[in-house]
């Protein structure tokens, strides 16, 4: 089989953290800070995906905290004493592929969406991993697609 057909399934990594649409914003940013990770996958409640918390909203999230303007409408949620819900902070549209999509179309989706990795779904739109960059350049070198070698300076 050749390497641009093989399908993402294979090479993904099934451990992908998770948050439920409906946390606080709060306890998110407390998960990220232990695991030492910035983007979280939002699911229901049954598993399917909903979008993803990314750097960028945290940062969106956390600068009028500090004092820097974003633009952003949150602090109505301070003054009410409530938390904001991850429902209000994800984005919705960060890219996503079937288990059995083909490497090579995933990897035209990473570069046309610019990102350095895509949730992978089933047939049911369950989230059941995460195919990363990394993963796929650790997969061309062990098919020998890419060949390491060393550079002189």
């Amino acid at each position: 089989m050749d390497v641009g057909e093989r399908p993402v399934g294979s090479i993904m990594k099934g451990e992908v953290r998770t948050v439920d649409e409906g946390e606080r914003i709060d306890d998110v940013l407390q998960s990220c800070s232990s695991l030492g990770v910035t983007d979280l996958v939002v699911v229901s409640p049954e598993g399917r995906f909903e979008g993803v918390v990314t750097s960028t909203e945290i940062l969106n999230y956390i600068n009028p905290l500090v004092g820097v303007r974003t633009g952003r409408k949150l602090g109505h949620h301070f003054i009410m004493g409530e938390c904001p819900r991850v429902s209000s902070m994800m984005s919705r549209t960060h890219a996503t592929v079937r288990k059995d999509t083909p490497l090579s179309t995933a990897l035209r989706h990473m570069r046309k969406d610019h990102r350095h990795y895509l949730v992978v779904l089933d047939e049911s739109d369950r989230v059941v991993g995460r195919l990363d960059l990394c993963d796929v350049i650790s997969h061309l070198i062990e098919a020998g697609v890419i060949v390491p070698s060393s550079c002189e300076l």
